[in-house]
């Protein structure tokens, strides 16, 4: 069974759209600052409708494979954990700057990359797959990393009111807000009307593209030299230290399934969601995110050839 195909089909349209954005600000088609728009649209309208569905269509109460979650779960979270707290602690970059990193790598680009090629690689059970990490990345590590960036943001003041007031705002967040709606939805069973879930998809349907659009905008212009650092640590991490940690979690944890197993390392494989450098974007005006995102993606084609390969002869 060859997947190696599957590799160029998914990752030549994002470098096209990227390409896209690049070209129009190189042109003067759009000024940079107005990229600003775009990310707005994203994060606060077509990413929310995407989560929403996602969890929403993929039903927490029939997760299976619960111990392939915990798996899942312990490495993401403990990648996570650790870059941020490297970052933070060791390198003295502070709470905001080490979650800004440590999102590049826990996060993978499960829907629009993960799940296309885990269909190709273990057929009908990618859809439970896909369950598994969308409960860990948008359940778990977003709400955790958005009120880590806000946590990071007020870090010059004191005091347990400070805290609340953080809480307080990243649950007023439309991400979160989706993220709730949905578990709701899904925990309760309740149907979404005809009409206001196709006016969802089609917000959602925006997400990948607009912001993959944004990240050539940005990159357009964009001094990578003294990035170097930061792009080879998140993509190092996010292309071998995170599928690593699965395979080490998925060891202990003495998963039965072999294949199912090698699919969560082969997700783990895959660079980080596209929405990254949009949802620090407030927090990284230099543009590391999204060089970090592009190095990821092209690096991830050497990366995966060499994970599929592995796959296909019995590893």
């Amino acid at each position: 069974m060859s997947v190696l195909p599957a590799v160029l089909e998914i990752t030549i349209p994002v470098f096209l759209l990227i390409l896209m954005g690049y070209a129009s600000v190189r042109m003067a088609w759009i000024r940079r600052g107005q990229m600003d728009v775009l990310a707005f649209f994203v994060i606060n309208f077509a990413l929310p409708a995407l989560l929403f569905l996602a969890i929403v269509r993929h039903p927490l109460l029939t997760l299976q494979h619960i111990r392939l979650l915990q798996a899942y779960t312990l490495a993401s979270l403990t990648v996570f954990v650790a870059v941020a707290m490297v970052a933070a602690l060791i390198t003295r970059r502070g709470l905001l700057q080490g979650t800004k990193l440590a999102m590049g790598t826990a996060f993978s680009n499960s829907a629009f990359m993960g799940y296309p090629i885990a269909q190709r690689v273990i057929g009908e059970q990618a859809g439970d797959m896909l369950v598994i990490y969308v409960a860990v990345e948008n359940l778990l590590l977003l709400p955790l990393a958005l009120t880590m960036l806000a946590l990071g943001e007020h870090s010059g003041r004191q005091g347990i009111s400070i805290f609340w007031g953080v809480l307080s705002g990243v649950l007023r967040k439309p991400l979160i807000l989706a993220i709730l709606g949905g578990i709701a939805c899904s925990l309760f069973r309740l149907e979404v009307p005809v009409v206001a879930g196709r006016c969802l998809d089609m917000l959602s349907g925006a997400a990948a593209p607009v912001a993959l659009f944004y990240i050539g905008g940005i990159l357009s212009g964009l001094q990578m030299g003294h990035l170097a650092r930061d792009i080879l640590g998140i993509t190092l991490a996010k292309l071998l230290l995170h599928p690593l940690a699965v395979l080490l979690a998925c060891i202990l944890m003495a998963i039965d399934s072999t294949d199912l197993a090698r699919a969560a390392v082969l997700n783990a494989a895959m660079p980080m969601f596209s929405i990254y450098p949009i949802l620090c974007q407030k927090y990284d005006p230099q543009g590391a995110c999204a060089a970090s995102l592009v190095v990821a993606t092209a690096v991830s084609f050497f990366t995966l050839t060499t994970a599929l390969w592995l796959l296909d002869n019995g590893f």
